[in-house]
């Protein structure tokens, strides 16, 4: 629970704040008496005013102490430790904590007379002085901590404002609690009233404040007090370049980046897309500026994580720019990001409009229910990513399982599905006003992987199918060499449901030819000895820069219309419904997943080596640990394969994609529900 709490205050910005804003009230409040009870007490030239501490003011100096613990605590959640240690190391900080020293000692004897005659007024002071030492630990932490720039602007503002007010105040106005009689000597600062002391200590304050939001508001990365933003990443950057550039010390080269990335465990296309970044004019090698440049925002960004784990995210990232495959994150935001823009109604009516121009479709969907049918449609897609949203893996995929069987009884076929995630997508890019290439990625990747695999799977049971689907659908593809066959799909093309087929008459040709020679190469590859191979292929031939799933989906459905009308009766349902799962889980997925394949090659080897034919949750922790992924994160992937394992504390190989036997490589269905 503890942790949970902890996790909430890091991801929230409010909580400090208010936290902060209460404290400096309280603190305000009490440093003009509010709370107090005001006497006239001796002082050295004679009588002066005196807050005298009441029960109400004891309450309020304990709460403002609260409120600055709970300010700290929300800040400690977010502090890096070495960015800590860096930022005690320079002068600022220190100058904040003597200044706020320097007060207090003013404040403690500001009424020496009074002190000496009332002892009691001793514990009023010491609270005092913790509240004082916490203000300043508050401002020194803000430093060290992963705060969002405008939250550390606004921080710096409020303690500002807090401090000129105080200050200006004491200086110009009279107040009790001041003794003008009293003389003052602290530390190498000159002779003066408390009065004078305090203020002077408040100035410098402000000072350093002011050099603080001069520092946020003009340095890159909002660093308050550290002279130079990356001369604490310098010395890190220049060993990692050191550690690279083994053949040639003033130069990384190719070679060497690989080899050293390799060892951390980075797969190929990271690397390549990585290196291809920092080495910006082709030249096959890497300078240290040029390295510098490149990588000092991440690593000042990370000052805790080690060299390896910024290296792997820096090509992580380059291999998500050159790719258009970005984490599961990311995909996931942007899909939730559409959908909040969605307005339901209108969805539904648009799905309904397009599903139903399909004669099979518009059967089982009685158009005289045209309203109710709409809202259905909305709300299953608004319940399936609500459970996206929810991140609950394992019952995703059970529910849309058992969606697929109960929906088997009312007619509905895999056919169905393609033409389904075809009008989502068209749906949503109206609604939208356009889908960018990332986006209609993330909707194809997000949507076919969780929502229609399951369901294909509720629909048919593949394993059953599994033996004659790749012989069925190498038949069907050999239609391709008849001469009508391009005429008639050309055709087909241009009447899906959707709408007409956005492509120049001048590149129809060229897109279609090679949509049937990428399904045609995929075939080949997984009836070949090592079907794990069409993804690789496809993972350095194919990019997402000519054909987008939605004219894959548009493809699937016209190829099919086009073997319905050429072999008429003898395209039976059951050769329809192996073309949908051959289309959707073979073709579309694998193109999909295909970039993520070399992070599975790594994880078979790695479960190779572990010597075992089974998975151990305290291996896979260890694993992920090295991967740098969030352990809740790693705790809900074990569950979700310990699920299919029958819950028991070891995950079988087979269940993360790792063939049972290594030279047939494994079924591929394995592989891709993974």
């Amino acid at each position: 629970m503890l942790s949970k709490h902890g996790q909430w205050l890091s991801e929230q910005q409010w909580p400090m704040l208010l936290a902060t804003v209460l404290a400096l009230a309280l603190n305000a409040g009490e440093h003009f008496g509010i709370f107090g009870r005001m006497v006239q007490a001796p002082g050295v030239h004679g009588p002066v005013l005196m807050w005298e501490p009441t029960a109400l003011s004891w309450t309020m100096t304990g709460l403002t102490s609260l409120s600055f613990s709970l300010a700290i605590l929300c800040m400690m959640t977010r502090v890096h430790s070495q960015l800590l240690w860096l930022t005690l190391k320079s002068f600022d900080p220190w100058a904040i904590f003597a200044c706020m020293g320097r007060a207090w000692l003013a404040r403690l004897f500001a009424g020496l007379p009074e002190l000496k005659r009332r002892r009691e007024r001793e514990a009023v002071h010491m609270i005092d002085l913790v509240v004082m030492m916490q203000y300043a630990a508050l401002l020194v932490l803000a430093e060290a901590a992963d705060v969002p720039k405008r939250v550390k602007s606004l921080l710096v503002a409020i303690c500002m404002l807090h401090t000129m007010l105080l200050a200006l105040c004491t200086k110009y106005y009279e107040m009790p609690n001041w003794d003008p009689g009293v003389e003052l000597t602290i530390l190498f600062f000159p002779p003066m009233s408390p009065r004078s002391q305090f203020v002077s200590s408040l100035e410098c304050i402000i000072v350093l404040l002011a050099k603080a939001a001069v520092s946020v508001v003009l340095q890159k990365n909002a660093f308050m007090f550290l002279r130079c933003h990356y001369e604490f990443c310098t010395d890190q950057l220049d060993a990692t370049f050191a550690r690279l550039a083994m053949t040639d010390p003033s130069n990384i080269q190719y070679g060497d980046f690989r080899a050293v990335l390799l060892e951390w465990g980075v797969t190929e296309g990271h690397i390549f897309s990585g290196f291809n970044y920092l080495d910006h004019d082709s030249s096959g090698k890497v300078s240290l500026r040029r390295f510098r440049e490149c990588l000092s925002d991440l690593f000042a960004e990370f000052p805790d994580a080690s060299s390896s784990s910024l290296l792997a995210r820096f090509c992580q990232d380059c291999y998500s720019q050159a790719s258009h495959i970005t984490s599961l994150d990311s995909m996931m935001s942007i899909v939730f990001s559409h959908w909040r823009r969605i307005k339901l109604d209108q969805f539904g009516t648009m799905m309904y409009q397009i599903l139903t121009q399909d004669q099979a479709i518009a059967k089982v969907f009685q158009r005289d229910r045209t309203h109710t049918q709409a809202l259905l449609f909305s709300a299953f897609t608004a319940v399936a990513l609500s459970r996206l949203e929810e991140r609950d893996y394992v019952v995703i995929e059970t529910q849309m399982i058992e969606l697929g069987l109960r929906h088997k009884a009312y007619g509905v076929r895999p056919t169905f599905l393609g033409l389904f995630e075809l009008a989502l997508m068209e749906t949503i890019n109206h609604q939208v006003n356009g889908l960018s290439l990332r986006g209609e990625l993330a909707w194809a990747m997000i949507w076919g992987h969780y929502v229609v695999l399951p369901l294909l799977h509720g629909l048919v049971d593949i394993e059953t199918l599994k033996p004659q689907i790749y012989d069925h659908v190498h038949d069907l593809l050999s239609l391709t060499h008849e001469e009508r066959f391009l005429t008639v799909l050309t055709k087909n093309m241009h009447h899906v449901p959707t709408g007409s087929w956005k492509v120049s008459c001048a590149e129809e040709g060229e897109h279609i030819e090679t949509m049937l020679q990428l399904t045609k190469q995929i075939l080949l590859d997984l009836q070949g000895p090592c079907p794990f191979t069409a993804g690789q292929r496809l993972n350095q031939d194919f990019k997402w820069d000519r054909i987008l799933p939605r004219d894959l989906l548009r493809f699937s459905y016209a190829m099919a219309e086009t073997f319905r009308e050429i072999l008429g009766a003898a395209y039976t349902s059951t050769l329809d419904t192996e073309w949908a799962v051959f289309m959707h889980a073979e073709v579309l997925e694998v193109l999909l997943l295909s970039p993520y394949l070399q992070s599975q090659k790594v994880l078979e080897e790695w479960a190779f080596q572990l010597g075992d034919s089974v998975v151990r949750g305290e291996s896979w922790d260890a694993l992920l640990l090295l991967a740098h992924c969030d352990m809740e994160f790693a705790e809900l992937g074990f569950a979700r394969l310990n699920a299919d394992s029958g819950m028991n504390p070891t995950i079988g190989l087979q269940h993360i994609g790792i063939p049972a036997e290594r030279c047939k490589c494994g079924a591929p269905f394995s592989t891709l529900r993974f």
